[in-house]
């Protein structure tokens, strides 16, 4: 289910496309301004700056002005992660998950993932429900991964929104609802998920009453 978008060849989480913008902000910095950024964010971590530790793990993630370190680009992440800073905590989580630049642990990756949906992070919301949906790290539970997209669907999350008619549509962690899976598709093909609308004419077309 889940395809992992790349930048410069390094994974990021598969909902995150804000976040991908923000990796290519910091990727393309010119030299001189990367190396302010990491310097600063050098002094900020000393002042126990999470945002300057964010950014310090990125640097080292994407190789942007740094050699490429996961396991620096980790050291960076948890300690932000530690500190409440959600893009940190989702970062470590999927890091977990993937073994890269730590020892896989899943139940460790479910960890920080709900740690960070407990903020209301939308994409740690989606994520979340994915791994209740298909028992990664955690027992299977339908209804909670209902409840993890529609908090997020609620917010505008566009594949939350999907996930979330989906549910409706097979009455997975809810009764079916036809009514309630067109709301929720066409909301999230409005919010650029192409596919929602040959979903939505399906139900149309066949389903409804």
């Amino acid at each position: 289910m889940e395809q992992l978008v790349r930048i410069n060849n390094v994974p990021l989480c598969p909902f995150c496309r804000k976040e991908v913008a923000y990796y290519q902000e910091i990727t393309y910095y010119a030299d001189s301004v990367a190396e302010d950024l990491f310097n600063r964010s050098l002094e900020g971590v000393k002042n126990d700056d999470p945002q300057s530790m964010f950014i310090l793990g990125t640097m080292y993630d994407t190789g942007s002005f740094v050699d490429r370190n996961l396991e620096m680009a980790f050291k960076y992440y948890l300690m932000g992660a530690k500190h409440e800073h959600v893009d940190c905590q989702h970062n470590v989580a999927n890091m977990y998950r993937n073994g890269e630049g730590v020892k896989q642990d899943k139940h460790l990756g479910f960890f920080w993932l709900k740690r960070a949906a407990d903020h209301g992070f939308d994409r740690s919301l989606c994520v979340l429900g994915d791994l209740y949906m298909n028992g990664v790290g955690v027992d299977p539970d339908f209804n909670k991964a209902f409840e993890c997209w529609y908090k997020a669907a609620k917010h505008g999350h566009a594949d939350s929104q999907y996930n979330l008619g989906m549910c409706y549509y097979h009455g997975v962690g809810t009764k079916m609802n036809n009514r309630e899976a067109i709301l929720w598709l066409e909301k999230a093909y409005s919010n650029g998920i192409w596919e929602a609308k040959s979903i939505v004419d399906y139900i149309k077309r066949n389903e409804l009453h």
